[in-house]
């Protein structure tokens, strides 16, 4: 999508993470970057959905407002 996954860790926490036991890292919550990325790319793509539709969704009021205009519309032809 573009957007760079966070990345919290510092100089000293990267030379420690990549001498570290993979196995104990997990335990620790780590995911491997291998299965990270692909985590991260769905959770962005879904959060960018979920916006775009909250910025386009229309509130119940405005949707009951809309079928009032049509009615008056229909009576009016």
């Amino acid at each position: 999508m573009g957007v760079r996954r966070p990345i919290a860790t510092s100089v000293p926490t990267t030379i420690l993470v990549s001498a570290a036991d993979p196995r104990r890292l997990r335990e620790h919550g780590r995911l491997p970057d291998t299965e990270w990325v692909p985590l991260w790319d769905k959770r962005l793509a879904e959060i960018a959905a979920r916006v775009a539709g909250l910025l386009h969704a229309e509130t119940e009021e405005e949707k009951r407002e809309k079928r009032g205009e049509a009615a008056r519309l229909n009576e009016i032809v």
